[in-house]
């Protein structure tokens, strides 16, 4: 029997929205979105209702990256929020123990990308 993986979204801007769109392509017994965080409640609320229109399950809501990561409800990010805050909670996401998927870069300099990759061997 395969592990119900649960991902927390974090960042529900307009990339948000577009990996949402392909995440609701999955089989739904294998990966669940679990939860999603976004500082603007205007965001939030047009995440909820295109899961409702896609009868997917609706998440648990946070407004502070820090509380979704720290949830058991997560096995995994996805952070596509800005770039210039991919590092942090990325490297925050691993310090939990969780998977942390970014697109971009994620840092600005060799010296931030050597914490990413410190960070996932340390974790």
């Amino acid at each position: 029997m395969k592990k119900l993986v649960k991902l927390g979204m974090i960042g529900l801007g307009a990339r948000g929205e577009t990996l949402l769109a392909t995440l609701f392509h999955f089989n739904h017994e294998e990966v669940i979105v679990s939860a999603v965080c976004d500082i603007n409640p205007v965001r939030v609320e047009r995440i909820l209702n295109i899961m409702k229109e896609k009868n997917y399950p609706q998440p648990e809501v946070f407004s502070d990256y820090k509380a979704l990561i720290a949830s058991d409800n997560v096995d995994a990010v996805l952070i596509p929020t800005s770039w210039n805050s991919h590092l942090q909670i990325a490297e925050e996401a691993m310090a939990h123990g969780k998977y942390a998927g970014i697109e971009v870069g994620g840092a600005s300099s060799i010296d931030e990308l050597w914490h990413l990759v410190r960070a996932a061997e340390s974790t």
